[in-house]
Order: C-alpha cells, then structure tokens, then sequence
C-alpha cells in the first residue's frame, strides 16, 4: 500500500470511521502555522486543490478552533460515503460562522456528483455554510493552465470557471478574515 493510500483511506479507531492518519497532517499542519507570530489562529483559512479536497473536507469534520473558512478547486471527495454518518452533528447555539466554498467541473470525471452532494449535507449538518459552484461542461483541473498540454481528455483548463473560482475564493476570503 502506497503512503497516500495510508493517509488518505478512511478506517475504524474507537468506533468511529475516519482518515486519522490525514488528521494527523492537518493536526501537525495547523499547529505549525497557528506557532508563526504574524498568524491569527482565530482567522484561519484552507484552500486545497485536487486531492486537497480531502483535507478540506477532513478540516471541516474536525471543526478546529479558529479555522473560519475552506476552499476546494476541483476536490476529490471519495469516501464521504463511509464517514458521512460517523460524525456528530452540530450542538444547537454553536457558532456556526463558518464558510465552505466548492469549485467543481461538473463535467469532472474524478468527482461524482453524489459526492459533492454528500459532502455539502455532511459539512452543513457540522455547522459549516457551503457554496457549490459546479460549471456546466467544465473538467478536471480546470484552475491550471499547464493542463492545455495535458494529453488526458479528463483534464482541461477552463480560463472563466478559473476566474470565477478565484474571484469567488478573494471576495470569501476578504468577508471572512480581513
């Protein structure tokens, strides 16, 4: 088994399913960047690309303190099917200003629709406010320009819905931690 596979699969510890080992790198990941001097731990943000989207989606299950917002580029979600009943939901009164934003190819043929939606439901039910864009007929890795030279149909840089992603992802990050 390869050392993605071993951060990146969901198994059983204590009853519960979870990535734990990607918990743990998020973990570590948070503490060194809440340990910098010029960094604000109560205005934290996330953007995670491709298989980022597994950290973002981790993030938002975690609900650690001071982390406001998350942003996914084209985000795999795979295996919200194995953890989406295995986390608490939010206690009523909580503080739930908390904004997560998906920009997906809805074209995307790493990414099932039905993933988006679970994990959507899944970070609502856990407090988090989340925005979907999905652009019609847009595929994998549409933020990066290289993919113009990628020889898989799978992958295709979309010039607007980068655009798009990145001026929604500003205007997020500017509401929520400025």
């Amino acid at each position: 088994s390869t050392s993605r596979q071993n951060v990146l699969t969901p198994f059983q510890e204590d009853g519960k399913i979870g990535r734990w080992k990607l918990r743990e790198t998020i973990n570590a990941a948070l503490s060194t960047i809440n340990g910098i001097d010029v960094v604000d731990s109560e205005r934290v943000a996330a953007l995670g690309w491709c298989l980022g989207g597994h950290s973002i989606l981790e993030l938002g299950l975690m609900r650690e303190a001071g982390v406001r917002t998350l942003v996914s580029f084209h985000g795999v979600f795979d295996g919200i099917r194995e953890q989406e009943t295995q986390h608490d939901k939010l206690e009523t009164g909580e503080n739930n200003d908390f904004d997560v934003l998906i920009c997906n190819g809805a074209a995307d043929p790493f990414v099932a629709q039905d993933d988006i939606a679970k994990s959507k439901d899944t970070l609502e039910s856990r407090g988090w406010r989340v925005n979907v864009l999905n652009f019609d007929q847009v595929r994998h890795g549409f933020t990066n320009p290289a993919q113009d030279f990628n020889p898989s149909e799978a992958f295709v840089f979309d010039k607007d819905a980068a655009k798009v992603s990145w001026d929604n992802t500003i205007e997020l990050l500017q509401k929520k931690l400025m």
